[in-house]
């Protein structure tokens, strides 16, 4: 299995894909709203006997308050939504889930 950001025009930003890449099948999550969909990251359950048997966490950025931010739990084989929690931040951040470095002195 592999996941993936769809990539036609701007989507990549709103949704996340789960592509099987031997069928060709894919699964999705979006969301209505302005959110960009940062990259995720695979949590496998540590009994897992499935590949997708898991989580994943995915960052989610608001594009109306740089301040904004979710993180999604999403279960990893059907793609839905098991959790999220919302907080705002001190400072803006960027839209990437990457974090920036910032020196101490700043």
């Amino acid at each position: 299995m592999g996941y993936e950001f769809k990539s036609d025009s701007l989507s990549f930003c709103f949704q996340i894909v789960k592509l099987n890449v031997t069928t060709s099948e894919s699964v999705s999550w979006s969301e209505d709203g302005k959110i960009c969909v940062c990259e995720p990251v695979y949590v496998p359950n540590p009994e897992s006997k499935d590949e997708d048997d898991g989580v994943l966490l995915v960052t989610l950025q608001s594009l109306e308050n740089s301040d904004k931010v979710t993180l999604l739990m999403l279960d990893a084989e059907i793609m839905s939504e098991l959790a999220r929690v919302e907080f705002q931040t001190k400072e803006p951040i960027s839209h990437s889930s990457h974090g920036p470095w910032i020196p101490s002195n700043k």
